[in-house]
């Protein structure tokens, strides 16, 4: 059983008018950027096949590329809409469930996802479809507004084996369906999407569901208690949450470095360094780009309570590498400026000394077998490995570690300058190749 993913993005702010106050605050950016990262661990944290259609209303390409990165090994399908607005994107978006084949979850670019919504959203739809033979939809947030006065509604408290579910007959767009269910009714999920606000939910497809009140309406509508995905776009948060989870605990376990764009992937492997560093340890980075790995690194030395001291080394030109000349072209703002907002955005501009160089001038800055680790991730072509191998070796102490990122696959130069430097020395753990110093 195939599940279509369809989501709906828009980082022109411009475009997505602020209207009320947020509870997770006003950068947008971060805030869509945390709630795709939640979608996508989601998708992988299932065992189920699982398609992903991103419907983009003109955002810039440095989020495009962020998309791409984040959606890595997600069987992905990016549109880039040549209409403008939420009201076309949202009618592409249910256009698109209603001509797919199977289970759909289209969701907003607001909603923060627990590891496992989707598996749970799953189970609980089989659960309610074969209990009341209905048509089912799963709205996955425990709506704030239920438990406000005057908004109170009489509901039936259910379980699904797995944890409670309550009868609700109100949804927003975000919703896990079938795609018949918009096919049949194409007609209420159609008018508010092209004439949302003037005409609502209560207007259109909530008159759908069945309810106390609406006793002859087909399609049955579940929520999850507590929330398995959370509209933090929204003004109020929910109210109901549990002593191990809430929107907070899944927002910060979300860190800052990985909203920055860039390729790095790896930080259990960072990790695993800044544990088995001493304190008082000297370490270099070669190659930050925008500092997305730069400051993993940094907020694990943060954390870990060590006096690491944490050089990163780039000349902030990029390299000569397509995807860098795209991206620099494109910037608001100078690569060294990017990197140093970066740095502030994280809170470790007190850890990290930018060295605004070459690789070759910032090694003759540090005495040999000076450093405990050294991490090569500069430019990738044959002779610039080599150079970096050879201007970095000497720097490091005996028992220190020299690495580098994006060993085998396509990277033939990294692989031939590591292989002739090195031979079978090597350790290769994700791609990143590493060797103790003897």
């Amino acid at each position: 059983m195939q599940l279509h993913v369809i989501a709906r993005t828009c980082s022109n702010s411009l475009l997505t008018p602020k209207t009320h106050k947020r509870i997770c605050g006003d950068d947008r950016d971060v805030l869509i950027k945390k709630c795709f990262i939640s979608l996508a661990n989601t998708i992988r944290a299932s065992q189920h096949d699982i398609k992903l259609t991103v419907l983009d209303d003109h955002s810039d390409s440095q989020f495009l590329e962020f998309i791409k990165n984040e959606a890595e090994n997600i069987n992905l399908s990016l549109i880039s809409l040549e209409k403008r607005g939420p009201n076309n994107s949202a009618l592409e978006q249910f256009k698109v469930a209603a001509e797919s084949d199977g289970l759909v979850y289209i969701v907003e670019d607001d909603y923060l996802h627990e590891e496992n919504a989707i598996d749970y959203m799953l189970g609980a739809y089989i659960h309610f479809m074969h209990k009341f033979n209905s048509d089912t939809i799963i709205f996955p947030y425990d709506c704030s507004l239920r438990y406000q006065d005057g908004h109170e509604s009489l509901t039936t408290i259910y379980h699904d084996g797995v944890r409670y579910w309550r009868s609700v007959d109100k949804t927003s767009n975000t919703m896990f369906t079938h795609y018949s269910v918009l096919k049949r009714n194409w007609d209420k999920f159609e008018n508010l999407a092209k004439n949302y606000p003037k005409v609502l939910e209560d207007d259109t497809i909530n008159t759908l569901y069945y309810s106390h009140i609406n006793p002859n309406a087909s399609i049955r509508v579940f929520s999850p208690i507590p929330s398995i995905a959370y509209h933090v776009g929204y003004s109020i948060t929910t109210q109901i949450a549990t002593s191990h989870m809430s929107w907070q605990d899944l927002w910060n376990r979300i860190p800052n470095w990985s909203l920055i764009p860039g390729w790095f992937y790896n930080p259990k492997f960072y990790e695993q360094i800044v544990y088995m560093l001493p304190s008082n340890a000297k370490i270099v980075e070669v190659g930050t780009w925008k500092g997305r790995s730069t400051c993993c690194m940094a907020e694990l030395i943060k954390t870990s309570g060590k006096n690491i001291k944490f050089y990163a080394v780039d000349t902030f030109e990029g390299s000569n590498e397509s995807i860098h000349k795209t991206l620099i072209t494109e910037l608001k703002t100078d690569l060294y400026s990017e990197f140093i907002k970066n740095l502030k955005f994280c809170e470790v501009d007190n850890i990290v000394v930018p060295m605004r160089m070459t690789s070759k001038e910032a090694s003759k800055s540090f005495e040999d077998e000076s450093l405990d680790f050294v991490m090569l991730d500069g430019a990738h072509d044959y002779d610039s490995v080599l150079a970096d191998i050879q201007s970095w070796l000497p720097k490091v102490k005996k028992g220190g570690m020299l690495a580098g990122d994006d060993y085998g696959g396509d990277w033939l130069g990294v692989t031939k300058a590591v292989n002739e430097s090195f031979g079978d020395k090597i350790k290769v753990i994700n791609g990143i190749w590493y060797i103790i110093k003897k």
